[in-house]
């Protein structure tokens, strides 16, 4: 045995003999603790916010590919703003009702009834969504006509849920 091999045994020797020569009040220590009547478990509550950004994550990556709505960090420049730009505020009905038109479009491999329940949950939270267009034109066959309703250009609410920024590319 080369003195290397009896340095390291040697070593060991007081580390192997200490975990041997625990007493029964040492053993009686490291047993893992009851828990105790008075402690209670909570359920965690997740907010009508958090429901709502699971919701559109969720339209997000089960995209078709398009990158037609997606979350980025909050309050960033965003280079798809280019053209002109405005705002509109839309209700929590019309926030609701663009969102099944971008899952019409992106999300076909969903049914119709879990896009109903995601665009539902994704436009709870809030009464009024303010939004960002930049660069929309109106085309022919929009709804109405207006402005407030061409599906064109990019959309962004800007921190939405005070976490994210929200863009839908037309």
């Amino acid at each position: 045995m080369n003195l290397s091999h009896l340095c390291f045994v040697l070593l060991m020797l007081p580390v192997s003999c200490s975990n041997s020569k625990k007493t029964s009040a040492d053993k009686e220590k490291s047993k893992p603790s009851e828990l105790k009547d008075d402690y209670e478990f909570k359920e965690l509550e997740i907010s009508d916010e958090d429901r709502a950004l699971n919701a559109l994550t969720e339209i997000q990556t089960n995209g078709d590919g398009k990158m037609m709505l997606y979350l980025t960090f909050p309050n960033i420049h965003h280079s798809e703003c280019v053209g002109e730009v405005h705002t509109i505020e839309i209700s929590r009905k019309e926030f609701k009702e663009v969102l099944l038109k971008v899952m019409k479009y992106n999300n076909t491999g969903i049914s119709e009834e879990r896009k109903e329940e995601l665009a539902t949950l994704a436009s709870n939270p809030d009464v009024y969504y303010k939004v960002t267009i930049c660069g929309a034109t109106n085309k022919e066959g929009d709804e109405s006509g207006s402005e407030k309703n061409a599906l064109s250009g990019t959309w962004i609410i800007y921190n939405i849920f005070q976490t994210s920024d929200m863009l839908i590319n037309w």
